[in-house]
């Protein structure tokens, strides 16, 4: 059976289409709850609130415990490892770009 240019066309499409959504899916359901395909993978807003709240509260001391390593994983439905790698980027950044002491009493 030989298909005709139109035919060929349509099914090309078809096929992009359902490897798009494939992607997709494969992305939403493999908890790394990162936001859109083919941009930098960026975890979601919600997810850098939760992080970004607890490092502020945490601020004397950023370093989590096993336990609220663990509960930040669970809120944020990341790995405890993405978790780790996050505040350690975000104390890495803090340590470069440290905020004026003028500035801190309005964050509080």
């Amino acid at each position: 059976m030989t298909l005709d240019g139109d035919k060929k066309m349509i099914l090309k499409d078809i096929m992009v289409a359902a490897d798009g959504i494939a992607k997709k899916l494969l992305v939403e359901n493999s908890g790394d709850f990162f936001e859109d395909i083919g941009k930098p993978k960026r975890f979601m807003k919600c997810v850098i609130f939760t992080l970004e709240e607890w490092f502020h509260c945490h601020s004397t001391y950023p370093y989590p415990t096993k336990t609220q390593a663990r509960t930040l994983s669970e809120k944020t439905g990341l790995t405890i490892k993405q978790v780790e790698n996050w505040l350690s980027n975000r104390r890495r950044k803090l340590k470069r770009n440290p905020i004026d002491s003028s500035l801190e009493n309005i964050l509080e």
